[in-house]
Order: C-alpha cells, then sequence, then structure tokens
C-alpha cells in the first residue's frame, strides 16, 4: 500500500527529532552474544535491574504472573509507571538506573501516533519517531516509529539493550499472552516443528520494491544459512514457481503449512498494516493473510512459532487500529512473538536483518529472542568488515544491492534506518531452546536402489529418526501432475526415512533403501527426540543417477 493511502490509520504527528548522524565504527566485540544474568532473583529490590518494565497501572495485576515466572528464571526485574511522551519514559528509564549492566526492556501497552505527545499513560507506553532516511524516497510516512531508542544508552541510534513491546489494550489480553508465553517456555514438545523453518512469499516483489534478482538471493540466504538439520516448507505465490500450489489451494496451504508448525514463519513481500499482499483467489484475488484471517491460525502455545514479516506497515503498532502483527501476537493460536517494520522496509535492509537473525539463533545459539535481536539489530548498523565473517556472509546480498538496488548509494543508511523501522512484538526474555549435537557418518554418495547405512552416537535416549532430505525444491517433481500435488512434491521433507522408537544413548546404526527416484545432491538428517530436549545432525549426501 502506497503511504498517502494510510491517511486513515497514520495521521503522522509533528515532525519529531531529526535521525542519528552518520554510523560511528563498531568493533568487533559489539555484537558478541549477551552477558548471562548474573544478579540474584528478586522482583524488585535493591540489586541491580537486568530486566526494567514499563507498565501503565491498568496492566500491573495481569503482569504479576510474568513477572513471578522472570524473577525464577534469573531476572532481576523492576516496574516503572508510563509517561506522556517516550522522551518522558526514557527519562525514567535512566533515572530508574537503566545501564550497561541492563539486558532487556519490555515495554507493556500499546501506542497511538496521534498521541504521540499525550499519550495516556494510564494504559499507553509511546514511541519514539525519527525522520525517514532512505526510505523517503519510496513514499513512506513523515515520521517512523520505534522502540529500539528506549536501549540506546549512548544515542547513536544503535541499542545496547534488547527492547519488546507486549501491545495489549487490555488486561485480558495481557494474561493471554503472559499465559501464552509460560507454556511456549514450560513445552516439552520437541517434535519436528523446532527443527522447521515456514517461509510464504507473495507475488510483488520483496518488501515494496518489485526486484526479482534480490528477492531471489534473499529466498537463498533464508535457505543456505540455516544449519543443513533444519528443513524448510515453502509457499510461493510466483505464477510459475512449484512452491505455488495454484490459486484455489493457496491460503488452505498457508493455513495449513502454518498448523503444521514451524520454530520461525517468515514472511517475505507486499504488505500494510492490516494485510498481506494480494493473490489469486478461485473469487479473485485475496490477501495471503489478513487481520481477519487470525482466528484461523492454529498453533498451540506450546509449539507456537516466533514470525517475521519481512514486509512493510506490518508492524504498525502506533495505527489507529491493530496492526496485522499485533492481531497475529494476541490471538489464541498465533506466533508466540512477531519481529515487523513499522513503516516502509526495503529488500536489502529486509534480508540483512533476516541473516543475523539466522546466523544469532542458529549459529551462535543465543539464549533469548531479545539477544538474538539485539545481535541482529547491531549487525544491522555494522560495516561487513567490521564483524569477523560478516563480509563473506554478506557478500552476495552486498554485490546485488550495488548494482541493483535503486538505493545502492544509502546502502549502510538503509540498514541502520532498519534498525529502527523494525520491532519485537513480545518478550524480548523469551527463552529459545537448542538442539544438542548428534554425530551422523554415512557415505557422501551413493546410487539409486542402494542400501545406505548411517552411523552416528546418540547423546541420550529417545525416538531416533534418519531422513533422507532433498534441498528445497530438490525432490523429484511430476511435470505432468495436478499443481497442487506438484506443490507437495516441492516441499517433500524426505524421500526415506527410518525409525528407532527406543534408542538408548550410544552407538548406532541404521540401513535403508535409496528410493530410485531420488537423485542428486541431499542431506542425510538424524534426529533424537527425548523427554528433556532433542538433539541433530546432518551429514551430505550426493545420489549419483543410474
Amino acid at each position: 500500500m502506497h503511504a498517502l493511502a494510510l491517511a486513515a490509520l497514520l495521521s503522522a504527528p509533528a515532525l519529531a527529532a531529526p535521525p542519528p548522524g552518520p554510523a560511528t565504527s563498531t568493533p568487533a566485540t559489539s555484537i558478541a552474544a549477551p552477558r548471562a544474568a548474573t544478579h540474584p532473583a528478586a522482583a524488585t529490590g535493591d540489586a541491580a535491574a537486568d530486566c526494567f518494565v514499563v507498565c501503565p497501572p491498568l496492566f500491573r495485576q495481569s503482569l504479576a504472573p510474568w513477572i513471578e515466572h522472570r524473577t525464577r528464571d534469573g531476572l532481576n526485574i523492576k516496574v516503572l509507571a508510563s509517561g506522556a511522551t517516550a522522551a518522558e519514559v526514557l527519562q525514567n528509564l535512566r533515572e530508574a538506573g537503566l545501564g550497561p549492566e541492563a539486558k532487556y526492556v519490555v515495554l507493556v501497552g500499546d501506542c497511538r501516533i496521534v498521541a504521540a505527545d499525550h499519550a495516556d499513560a494510564s494504559r499507553e507506553v509511546p514511541t519514539h519517531y525519527r525522520l525517514p532516511g532512505p526510505s523517503a524516497r519510496y513514499g513512506t510516512t513523515p515520521t517512523l516509529a520505534g522502540d529500539a531508542p528506549y536501549g540506546d544508552l549512548d544515542g547513536d541510534g544503535i541499542p545496547e539493550i534488547a527492547v519488546g513491546r507486549l501491545p495489549v489494550r487490555t488486561p485480558e489480553q495481557l494474561s493471554g499472552l503472559v499465559e501464552r508465553v509460560i507454556r511456549y517456555e514450560q513445552s516439552s514438545d520437541f517434535g519436528p516443528w523446532r527443527d522447521t523453518v515456514q517461509l510464504t512469499a507473495g507475488t510483488g516483489g520483496f518488501g515494496m520494491l518489485a526486484d526479482a534478482a534480490i528477492e531471489s538471493a534473499t529466498r537463498a540466504v533464508l535457505t543456505s544459512s540455516l544449519p543443513a538439520s533444519v528443513r524448510t516448507a515453502i509457499t510461493y505465490a510466483a505464477p510459475a514457481s512449484p512452491f505455488n500450489p495454484g490459486s484455489r489451494d493457496f491460503f488452505p496451504s498457508v493455513l495449513r503449512r502454518y498448523r503444521e508448525g514451524g520454530l520461525f514463519w517468515v514472511y517475505m513481500g507486499h504488505g500494510n498494516v492490516t494485510e498481506l499482499d494480494r493473490v489469486p483467489g478461485p473469487n479473485g484475488p485475496r490477501p495471503v493473510l489478513d487481520s481477519e484471517d487470525v482466528e484461523l491460525l492454529e498453533r498451540p502455545a506450546e509449539g507456537a512459532p516466533i514470525a517475521l514479516m519481512l514486509a512493510c506497515y506490518t508492524g504498525a503498532f502506533d495505527a489507529s487500529e491493530d496492526a496485522l502483527a499485533e492481531r497475529m501476537l494476541l490471538a489464541e493460536g498465533g506466533p508466540i512473538a512477531v519481529l515487523a517494520g513499522s513503516r516502509v522496509t526495503m529488500p536489502y535492509g529486509n534480508a540483512i536483518a533476516a541473516q543475523g537473525l539466522i546466523q544469532a539463533v542458529y549459529h551462535e545459539r543465543l539464549e533469548r529472542l531479545g539477544d538474538a535481536w539485539l545481535y541482529a539489530q547491531r549487525e544491522l548498523a555494522s560495516e561487513a568488515a567490521e564483524v569477523e565473517g560478516l563480509a563473506e556472509r554478506r557478500r552476495l546480498l552486498d554485490l546485488l544491492a550495488g548494482m541493483l538496488s535503486p538505493s545502492a548509494d544509502a546502502l549502510s543508511p538503509e540498514r541502520r534506518e532498519h534498525v529502527h523501522l523494525y520491532n519485537l512484538l513480545g518478550d524480548p526474555a523469551l527463552r529459545l531452546r537448542h538442539p544438542g549435537e548428534l554425530s551422523v557418518s554415512a557415505p557422501r554418495g551413493i546410487a539409486p536402489g542402494e542400501t545406505l547405512t548411517v552411523r552416528g552416537v546418540a547423546p541420550h535416549r529417545g525416538k531416533l529418526t534418519v531422513s533422507i532430505c532433498p534441498l528445497p525444491g530438490g525432490g523429484p517433481i511430476d511435470a505432468e501432475a495436478p499443481r497442487v500435488e506438484r506443490y507437495e512434491q516441492a516441499n517433500c521433507l524426505q524421500v526415506a526415512e527410518t525409525e528407532i522408537t527406543s534408542q538408548a544413548a550410544g552407538p548406532f546404526e541404521v540401513a535403508f533403501v535409496v528410493p530410485p527416484s531420488a537423485s542428486g545432491p541431499m542431506r542425510i538428517v538424524a534426529r533424537l527426540e527425548g523427554g528433556d530436549g532433542w538433539s541433530v545432525g546432518s551429514a551430505p549426501l550426493l545420489v549419483r543417477p543410474n
């Protein structure tokens, strides 16, 4: 949606303070994993707080179970009142002791752009506004909303503390969200959803720009940057894509994939405040997902995904009605947290944000969602040469953006602007569970019809599953099959699988026949699901044609 069409939802206030100055040099150590909590558990007290909560009086009672849960979790929490302006709230935080030892800022309550200078402190927490930078070229609003400045201790536009907002309007909404967060963290469901990423994409390009090359590269980065043990399921509205189930089945497939579960549910494409890109449907164009559809999202809190919305406006939490990201978060079967942009977002900035989050979660294995998001934010603001390994990870995206992006002359400011544009709607202290390591060995190559022997060492007891998994879209696809069947074939997560229901800790060996239809580069993925956790391992496999 063009910015001018959002006037009814986003009535911009007077221009706020100008954006931060030029990027300053950020040493490699600035993106290290956040410190572990060292303060004794206490709801409030004299010990230095590592979690500051801005909570209006209306929500204090509903927040109590969360405070108790986080206190048992090892965080020392300090609860503050809200204020009429973001500057007032920030000053309150600093006077309360917000400093380098803090880890999280939690904002409890919604906000409205029309109340930017006079928020209702009894139920709202105002956000910060800045002038647009590169996004001004694409018709964004006069000011950009973002919560990152609450975690920015030195005012350089780069936060040092993870910030998350619980955008609730009623105590009942907060009670429901708190209950779901606790259920998520106490979950003993260690099923395959924890090693799955659901990727959904519209037709209209990446963000507000129809740049097929950057979009294609971003999809490649999202899939290739993930560990080999992570499986991706893709639903893509491009007409010629094998991941498109057809107009009649597209929306049902989006819902079904969501219900199947994943650690992350990622959307790429156009978006606006209340809906995602419109795609062909049996009765004409309809949104990939809109605010009315969120009640159809069905995942238990124990296995809810984290949503990453690589699109414009879906996270405009200051709009006059709840944005799609807010409605998704607050739905009973919705995501447990949502990362989304508040205004126009751009392909390159989106891609770098996603890349940083993948690095933080799957490779740095950070313990909490806020830690991972802070890592991604700080990587967004960093130049490639300043962080070890970053230049190599960014190489393809930087090359394409430099050649093709309309804002190629402002890639660094674009990245820094996305630090402000993207916000975490959810609990920044949300714990992330990571799998243990399961060693796997097997032949590097094999022919269809031959018997594959896989050996390994199980670190604990549990149900062992060993699979031959194709790369995304790399399984056998019947070109003559109906479109929806080709979609299922493109999303085939394994071409062969064997299972040991009760595997003891220690060495194991399994053997099974490679299907005649298998061909090309694949992966062997071993998964051990126990009562207290799970472990994964993988090995490359080339299935040689006969």
